[in-house]
């Protein structure tokens, strides 16, 4: 009986946070091609280096499917690219 609920409860727990890995899925993916565009445009190259190696970072983390911290690094590279 106490393995039925201990299985029930697991799989409740994984259906339950599925939606929020799917969004940080997309939000990384839709983030790393944003930032990828967005560095095609003119700016300093401090501001370049700072958002490359942010975008290096996320794309790590999206060949090891941390979809949470993909999308932290994204953030961090769009923030320096708004330091223009």
């Amino acid at each position: 009986m106490k393995t039925r609920l201990v299985s029930i409860t697991l799989l409740l727990l994984a259906v339950a946070a599925s939606p929020a890995l799917a969004d940080n899925k997309s939000d990384c993916m839709q983030g790393v091609r944003a930032v990828k565009a967005q560095m095609k445009k003119k700016m300093p190259e401090a501001a370049r280096a700072e958002a490359a190696k942010a975008l290096a970072k996320a794309e790590e983390e999206v060949t090891e499917n941390d979809w949470g911290e993909c999308v932290d690094y994204v953030n961090q590279a769009k923030s320096a690219l708004k330091k223009k």
